[in-house]
């Protein structure tokens, strides 16, 4: 059998600002000043296809994870809005 596991993080401004922000509960939980750095992200999903066998399993997934994947993202953000390349 096949599973493919999707952990995912969306940013979106306005759910976050209009709602979680005003919200006296969940304002709590979020650092707004530390959010604006990652708005031009948008979100970050994880998606492993995994292998699942009587033997045991293996992830048939080759994307980049952990801090090689962070490191992507963060040039990404240096080089800004239509930054291009790789």
């Amino acid at each position: 059998m096949v599973v493919t596991v999707e952990p995912g993080l969306y940013f979106s401004r306005f759910a976050l600002e209009e709602v979680y922000r005003r919200h006296p509960v969940h304002s709590r939980f979020i650092n707004f000043e530390a959010l604006e750095r990652y708005y031009p992200v948008g979100g970050v999903r994880i998606e492993d296809d995994i292998l699942v066998t009587e033997g045991g399993y293996e992830n048939l997934t080759t994307a980049p994870k952990g801090e090689e994947a962070c490191e992507i993202v963060r040039r990404s953000l240096e080089r800004g809005p239509g930054g291009g390349g790789s």
